[in-house]
């Protein structure tokens, strides 16, 4: 790593270090909140929004310094271990909201097991199927299809709604030229969830790519055991 690289590992850690810090702050005192049984309806919708924001607010920070160290050349790098795939998205389901979770429909075929890293996977799941929620039809389910043969794991996150803009699939993956290319309304988010979840299939050997109709978008995921 050139020395310009190491600077800016060391600048990122004081960074993510000093804003992690206050961020946990409020998410232990949103927790306390949280299990007092005294709340007024009104507060608790509001200490559900300030733990939801807190939460949103680290993953941001996660992402924005993996894409930072990318550039210098350290992308992410798997930590492997036994995992399993089909583990990982009923996990995932469970976790969600339950209006968000009743909306999934879950497929699990075959061997979901690999020698991967496990925490990476479930963020890259996060982010596909995050994205599938928010950008779909509403009223329309999101199908999560995994499938595993001798050599590999196949996952399709598929939703109904209107396709990406074609101006858009080109640069989905690079959030850089995603900003330029959107349509000149503030977008979601710092826009690297879709980049760190395919540099988390590439680190793993596979891939991650998208296909958009008319009528539905899938990405698919596939992994080498």
């Amino acid at each position: 790593m050139s020395r310009e690289g190491g600077e800016l590992d060391e600048v990122l850690d004081l960074v993510a270090h000093d804003l992690r810090n206050p961020l946990s702050a409020i998410l232990t005192a949103a927790e306390v909140l949280r299990r007092r049984t005294d709340l007024q309806p009104g507060l608790e919708r509001t200490v559900s929004r300030l733990r939801s924001s807190a939460e949103r607010m680290a993953t941001m920070i996660d992402q924005l310094e993996q894409w930072a160290r990318a550039q210098v050349g350290s992308g992410p790098a798997p930590v492997r271990g036994e995992a399993d795939l089909h583990q990982l998205c009923r996990a995932l389901v469970e976790d969600l909201p339950p209006e968000q979770a009743a909306r999934v429909r879950l497929t699990l075929d075959g061997d979901g097991r690999g020698s991967w890293d496990a925490e990476q996977l479930a963020q890259l799941l996060v982010t596909v199927v995050g994205n599938a929620l928010d950008h779909g039809d509403p009223e329309a389910p999101v199908e999560v299809r995994a499938s595993g043969d001798e050599k590999s794991v196949r996952l399709e996150v598929e939703n109904a709604g209107p396709p990406i803009e074609r101006a858009l699939e080109p640069v989905l993956f690079d959030p850089v030229a995603r900003r330029r290319a959107q349509r000149p309304t503030r977008p979601r988010g710092l826009g690297f969830g879709l980049w760190l979840a395919r540099a988390i299939a590439v680190a793993h050997g596979g891939s991650l790519d998208f296909r958009s109709t008319e009528n539905s978008t899938i990405f698919t995921l596939q992994l080498p055991r």
